[in-house]
């Protein structure tokens, strides 16, 4: 019984994954096409999860997402992380598709910029993208301001229902990032496409695709309508690799692909409590995390402002000092350096605009900022330290623009005060990196009354508990 039960659960997995990874990434150039964590990141204080209504296992779990009890309809979030938003990328295209019985039964596909058109009393953007963006209206194309996927995937479904008209009962929103492509890429191996001179690699393939469907393809002598047909015979190739995968190989990908979901490159939200329950008690559900009072917490985020694809040359190292050894409010300084390593101007690159956040402990008070000399901001959403100050999911946030031209690096820092309440003698510190941002380096230091210790130092794909 256990056996037929483990066959089970591969099946339905194998299922699961390529389904939705080749959607994210059909759906990405908008053309029709017939899971463990580090010990660090089980945070004994998170306690965000919503109360259990029944238990569920990872068979049970892919059951009921693969509409095998009862159909289900999702929203496909796919999430350009060249050009990072705080969910993960930018969102170019989505889809709803329908599934039963482990079947699409239905599916439909838009452009964001022709759907958010039809949105009628849009509500009025967050200050930044009106600004900067030069948007006067929202829609899904920027519904993931919020960094928390959940907040972002109910707006999205919002955004949804208002310019489809209609009440569509959406049970779930999967967000993807750009790296699952290279995920499939890594597995399949390179391929080659005839008329297309090199390969498509794991390092090149979404630079690649980039060029093709927006510059390849008029040499080429193709048609802009049939530009994105490229994808069709890419993935004809990738599909055909992965279903002639023997059983072990199978096997495998199953339990690799619980890394792909820890990194938060593929995020699910659910409307069914048990689902949204058992996505966010693996972490997979991208909300910001409840951490006790007496433990810090750190999430640095960018929102790419510069309508480029700049992201994929950004290298970020974070080195982020605490000191707890005078008693009384314990001092942060947080150091961020950006280096752009793109030399020119291009279709894709530019110098580097964004808004910056840090999420911080609820009660952290700013002291000051360095190096945030460029763009303009409202006065009247500056508060002292140069920042302009949010609330959201109990964390305080402090932002402000940065501005890293190409080939050069830029340096920025704030230093606050963290709340009384944390631990100096038991001190624990949960970072919550941002889907999509490129591996940062972070180096996080504490101070006491015993001296100084590099508490971590290295590169972080996930959330991490410190120590």
């Amino acid at each position: 019984m256990e056996n037929f039960k483990m066959k089970k659960e591969v099946k339905i997995a194998i299922y699961i994954i390529f389904l939705l990874t080749l959607l994210s990434i059909i759906f990405y150039y908008f053309k029709s096409f017939n899971f463990n964590l580090k010990e660090a990141a089980h945070f004994p204080s998170q306690e965000s999860a919503a109360p259990e209504e029944e238990s569920l296992n990872f068979l049970t779990f892919l059951e009921k997402f693969s509409g095998t009890d009862s159909p289900q309809k999702y929203l496909l979030l796919f999430q350009n992380s060249m050009e990072l938003r705080p969910t993960g990328g930018f969102i170019g295209s989505f889809a709803i598709i329908d599934v039963q019985g482990g079947k699409i039964t239905q599916k439909r596909t838009f452009d964001t910029a022709v759907f958010d058109t039809k949105i009628k009393n849009s509500p009025e953007p967050p200050y930044f993208i009106k600004k900067y963006l030069h948007a006067s209206t929202w829609g899904i194309r920027d519904s993931n301001w919020s960094f928390d996927f959940p907040t972002s995937a109910k707006r999205a479904v919002d955004f949804y229902k208002m310019g489809s008209g209609q009440e569509e009962e959406i049970d779930g929103v999967i967000g993807f990032t750009t790296d699952v492509l290279r995920y499939l890429i890594e597995k399949t191996g390179p391929v080659t496409i005839q008329g297309i001179a090199g390969e498509f690699t794991e390092e090149n393939c979404l630079e690649k695709l980039e060029y093709e469907v927006e510059m390849g393809y008029n040499q080429r002598g193709v048609s802009q309508e049939e530009r994105k047909n490229i994808l069709g015979d890419l993935m004809e190739i990738v599909l055909s690799r992965l279903m002639e995968m023997n059983k072990l190989d199978q096997l495998m990908l199953v339990n690799e692909i619980k890394d792909v979901l820890n990194k938060k490159d593929i995020q699910f939200f659910f409307f069914d409590p048990p689902m949204e329950n058992f996505a966010l008690k693996n972490n997979w559900g991208g909300e910001i995390v409840s951490v006790a009072k007496e433990n810090d917490y750190l999430a640095i985020v960018d929102s790419n402002l510069g309508a480029r694809k700049t992201d994929r040359c950004l290298e970020h190292s974070f080195n982020y000092y605490v000191d707890v050894a005078e008693g009384g409010e314990p001092q942060a300084k947080l150091e961020i350096k950006y280096k752009n390593t793109c030399l020119e101007k291009n279709f894709m690159t530019d110098n580097y605009h964004s808004y910056l956040r840090i999420y911080v402990p609820q009660g952290a008070k700013i002291k000051e900022t360095e190096g945030f000399d460029r763009g303009y901001i409202d006065e009247s959403m500056l508060i002292k330290g140069n920042v302009v100050f949010e609330e959201e999911k109990e964390k305080a946030i402090f932002g402000n623009l940065v501005y890293v031209p190409l080939g050069q690096e830029k340096k920025y820092s704030f230093t606050y005060n963290l709340p009384e309440s944390i631990d100096s003698e038991n001190y624990k510190i949960y970072f919550q990196k941002q889907a999509g941002m490129k591996n940062p380096y972070l180096k996080a230091t504490l101070k006491n009354t015993r001296g100084e210790k590099i508490l971590f130092e290295g590169e972080i794909d996930r959330d991490i508990l410190i120590p």
